[in-house]
């Protein structure tokens, strides 16, 4: 902790990290119990930093994201997104502006895998859904 101006700076950091965490979201309704999406992050970390000259929350990271869309007609996952490596960074301000900014960036070209059995399947299970 500094002084500065009569005021007491308290400077505080957390680092966070995580070789993998997987989501899977699983269909449920109308008599099915077969997965939907699956989402895969890792290995990622996050680093806050708060009190530092006129900032009131700096966060930087780095995460690897990849996502699966569950084929029912072929029993098996296929990639929506395949893996993903980015950058991400936040600062927070309070001065007077309270400004807020963000930022994703990534040297890697991201690459989407959309067909038509990927959208027909999504919709159903919308539809699915909205009459349960």
């Amino acid at each position: 902790a500094g002084v500065t101006g009569g005021v007491v700076e308290q400077r505080r950091s957390h680092l966070l990290v995580c070789e993998q965490v997987r989501v899977c979201i699983v269909n449920d309704c109308v008599g099915f119990n077969v997965p939907l999406v699956e989402a895969l992050l890792a290995p990622f970390s996050i680093a806050t930093a708060s009190g530092a000259a006129g900032k009131g929350l700096t966060t930087k990271g780095q995460l690897k994201l990849e996502v699966s869309f569950y084929n029912i007609l072929s029993s098996a996952f296929e990639p929506v997104l395949e893996p993903f490596k980015f950058d991400v960074s936040s600062d927070l301000y309070v001065d007077a502006t309270g400004a807020h900014n963000f930022a994703i960036s990534s040297k890697q070209r991201l690459e989407l895998n959309l067909s038509e059995t990927h959208v027909c399947s999504l919709l159903s299970t919308v539809e699915a859904w909205s009459q349960d």
